[in-house]
């Protein structure tokens, strides 16, 4: 299977000090199979990890499950990550290197996970 990110960037892009952000990242479905994922206002299947400068909080955020969404084989979609209950905080400027993971699932109930390294500038 070829599931891939691309464009995964912070969002707002000029992330500053003492702010909080999110990562966007196009999922590109390139694989002969539909694939699956939560999404939803509560719900994001796209995750970061932060090597420095990047405080990350998790606390008690919305209980509703999203109905998963179907992305078919040769699409893309834009997608923004943490979910709810989940905080990236900017608390030291500096070039920042992450990786984003994002998690699906085929619709045959096969678990997999594509990651995509990304540097950025937090000012």
């Amino acid at each position: 299977m070829t599931v891939d990110l691309k464009n995964t960037h912070p969002s707002p892009s000029n992330v500053k000090a003492g702010s909080k952000f999110e990562v966007i990242s196009t999922v590109i479905n390139n694989s002969p199979v539909t694939i699956m994922f939560p999404a939803g206002p509560c719900d994001s299947p796209l995750f970061a990890h932060f090597y420095r400068n990047v405080l990350t909080r998790h606390v008690q955020g919305c209980t509703a499950t999203s109905a998963p969404f179907k992305l078919n084989s040769g699409k893309e979609v834009t997608i923004a990550g943490p979910s709810s209950g989940t905080t990236y905080q900017a608390i030291t400027a500096g070039q920042t290197r992450a990786t984003a993971t994002l998690y699906y699932k085929t619709e045959q109930g096969q678990v997999g996970n594509v990651t995509k390294s990304f540097v950025f500038t937090i000012s």
